[in-house]
């Protein structure tokens, strides 16, 4: 994935968006996967979650970039938009803010969970060792799968999302670490949902390392080498 080329479609799709997504299929037992070449022993997981109308494909090199060493997962949102675009959930973008479908995330979010959990029980997976790294609506699924679910990941990286405004933080002794960053010029999810995120993270316990950049919806190259160089530090905890 090349750093900034993300803005662009993302303003696209603030008009696909506004149409109906069609659900993939209930039976699947578990969302689509696009993984790595496992290393050797139990290895150490990212799992990369894309944004609105991207797929599985679109974060998978950056998890490699930033993960040397790691299985990676890149997972696929299980809403589909179009050819080879997905949604975690649906959303209007609206004067008062973006207002989503609470109930369609929410099965994406148990989905997460359930993918997670069946992942850690894996012979070749560290299960204590387990990263979600998420852009825009994977930021805010892997988020919402955080405050849920708070023993279930080692960290989280969350770029360029905003908390769902549902989500009520579960009371867990363990938490996990956190990597927060958003661009201070987004035109989509606007900077100060992340100072709401920070504040509804450290309120409920978490760790959280919140970083700024001059950027706007993206993934720029400064936030990569931060998630790179956090990522090194947080498995030395």
């Amino acid at each position: 994935m090349e750093p900034g080329r993300v803005f662009g479609r993302h303003l696209w799709l603030v008009a696909v968006a506004l149409l109906a997504c069609r659900s993939a299929s209930p039976s699947r037992p578990l969302l689509h996967a696009l993984r790595s070449d496992a290393p050797q022993g139990r290895a150490p997981v990212v799992i990369v979650l894309h944004g609105l109308g991207a797929n599985e494909r679109d974060l998978f090199e950056l998890g490699k970039e930033v993960a040397p060493g790691s299985l990676i997962i890149a997972l696929r949102a299980p809403l589909e938009l179009g050819a080879d675009q997905f949604s975690w959930f649906p959303v209007r973008f609206t004067p008062e803010g973006p207002m989503h479908d609470v109930a369609a995330a929410e099965t994406s979010r148990a989905r997460i969970v359930e993918f997670v959990r069946a992942l850690k029980l894996e012979a070749g997976v560290d299960p204590e060792r387990v990263t979600l790294l998420g852009f825009s609506q994977g930021a805010m699924l892997s988020e919402a799968v955080a405050l849920t679910e708070p023993s279930l990941v080692a960290g989280v990286v969350l770029i360029s999302g905003r908390t769902l405004p549902e989500l009520k933080p579960v009371t867990s002794t363990r938490r996990p670490r956190v990597l927060l960053m958003h661009g201070t010029r987004d035109p989509l999810l606007p900077y100060a949902g992340a100072v709401q995120t920070n504040e509804v993270l450290r309120s409920a316990g978490y760790e959280v390392d919140f970083r700024s950049f001059d950027a706007r919806h993206e993934v720029s190259a400064e936030m990569v080498a931060a998630t790179r160089s956090w990522l090194v530090t947080s498995r030395q905890h």
